[in-house]
């Protein structure tokens, strides 16, 4: 069973993000987000907690483009759409690392 916490956007994520650190496992981003992107997003989550672990969601990227973030530590990446089988075997994976 997992508890989700939803944010807006970017900077709503980053905020909530920095007051429930210690008990977020993982964070799921889309690409495109409004106020800040998911790569954006994925860069300043790194500062505040290098390990956090992140599965980034794009219709658009593909899994090379995701080379660069990858090397910093992206712990998973799905394209949209997808299937809930797909999306869940993502986030085991993700949380497995």
């Amino acid at each position: 069973v997992y508890e989700v916490l939803l944010a807006e956007n970017g900077r709503e994520a980053l905020e909530i993000f920095r007051r429930n650190m210690e008990r977020i496992d993982l964070v799921i981003v889309d690409m495109i987000m409004p106020e800040m992107n998911g790569r954006d997003c994925f860069l300043e989550l790194l500062k505040i907690r290098p390990d956090v672990r992140v599965v980034l969601a794009s219709g658009f990227l593909e899994e090379d483009d995701l080379y660069d973030i990858r090397q910093k530590g992206l712990a998973g990446f799905i394209h949209k759409p997808f299937r809930g089988t797909d999306f869940s075997r993502i986030v085991a994976e993700a949380l497995k690392k």
